[in-house]
This record gives C-alpha cells, structure tokens and sequence, in this order.
C-alpha cells in the first residue's frame, strides 16, 4: 500500500492549495481561518496515513468501502455505518452516497391535510 511517507510533499502542497482557494474565495478571509484549514487538510491526512500504517502493518486487509467484493476494513464509511472497532479515527472518513445527503435543507409546508383527523 503506497503512503505518504513516499510523497512528503502532497500533504502541504493540497493545503496550501486549498487554502489560497480559501482566501481567493471571498474578501476578508483571516489568515487564522486559512491556517485552521490548512492544519485539518494536513490533520485528515495524518489520520489517513496512520491507520493505514497500522492496520496494514497487522495484515488487515483494507478497502475503500463495504460494498466492495474482496472484503476488508473499510476506510469509508456512511454516518449510518456503525463506528469501526479497528481504528476510531476511520470517523473522520464518512462520505455521502448520494446527492441526497448533500442537499440543502428543505422546508417543507403542509397546505392541506390529507390525513383523516382535522387538526
């Protein structure tokens, strides 16, 4: 399984990134608020390197999700997946399935009751 210890680099260069996008997003962006998103870009991508090593390093065999045939611990999750016994930081990478679950709320109101009680 290929790691970040053998792309060093990647880590900083996609927070970075991300964080210029952040601050070219909007005026008045705090150079706090860039630096706390470059630190959980390089934070997830600690944790994901981690429990990489380690489950790895004891022969589990790993996967991307439950659905796929070979079987493994999976290191993406739904939030309805129960947490893994394996390693907690794996909730850190809970991923929609759907648009669905991406969507903004919406609100929903009810014009006529179409139940059988008045209320």
């Amino acid at each position: 399984v290929a790691s970040l210890d053998t792309i060093p680099a990647v880590p900083n260069d996609v927070a970075a990134w991300l964080g210029s996008r952040a601050q070219a997003h909007a005026t008045g962006v705090s150079p706090a608020a860039v630096a706390h998103l470059m630190q959980r870009v390089q934070s997830l991508f600690s944790d994901w390197s981690g429990i990489v090593h380690r489950l790895g390093g004891q022969g589990v065999p790993l996967v991307y999700s439950p659905w796929e045939i070979k079987g493994g611990e999976p290191l993406l999750s739904t939030a309805v997946d129960p947490p893994s016994l394996k390693d907690s930081r794996l909730v850190r990478f809970r991923a929609p399935t759907s648009m669905r679950d991406v969507e903004p709320t919406v609100h929903l109101w009810v014009e006529h009751n179409l139940g059988g009680e008045d209320t």
